[in-house]
């Protein structure tokens, strides 16, 4: 049997007025009880079994050409932008070295003792990336990088790229 006549046989039986599990027993398990409460709560809401979508979600068809298709549309939209900030001292955490020796003398000539500065150098670098290419190399090495210095020099690369690459 299929599935429109059995939602026609459960209808025809709700309207003559036997209960769910009346309906259940009468069809010998052939659908779920659960099935038969849902189809006659649509009957008593809109006075038809409407199927109008798939209970779920819907099924991915899994071909050579769908999965070209997405695996392009996914490629093309991922762009990386990012930034980083370098200190001309580099790392150093005084807490990750370890110096054993017996006095302090020993420890300062194995290069215990670490010169910083106290307002370091620093750079900034940004860079685009994405499928298409790669975006020019920005350098900001002078004085604080604010929102004003990035918009006038890190800004103008990234228009431009974004021209470039994904048109106008």
């Amino acid at each position: 049997m299929k599935s429109k006549d059995l939602q026609k046989l459960v209808l025809s039986k709700y309207e003559n007025g036997d209960s769910t599990s009346k309906i259940f027993n009468d069809l010998n398990g052939s659908v779920s009880y659960h099935t038969i409460r849902r189809w006659c709560k649509m009957i008593r809401e809109r006075g038809s079994i409407d199927l109008s979508h798939t209970p779920g979600r819907p099924p991915i068809v899994r071909t050579k050409v769908m999965i070209r298709k997405l695996s392009k549309r996914r490629f093309f939209k991922n762009s990386f932008f990012d930034e980083k900030i370098f200190d001309l001292n580099g790392m150093y955490n005084t807490q990750n070295d370890r110096v054993w020796t017996i006095n302090r003398e020993e420890a300062d000539k194995n290069g215990g003792v670490k010169q910083r500065q106290k307002f370091p150098e620093r750079v900034m670098v940004w860079l685009g990336v994405c499928s298409r290419g790669v975006t020019l190399l920005v350098i900001l090495d002078e004085g604080t990088v604010n929102h004003q210095r990035y918009i006038d020099e890190v800004l103008p690369v990234a228009w431009e790229y974004a021209n470039k690459m994904f048109g106008d």
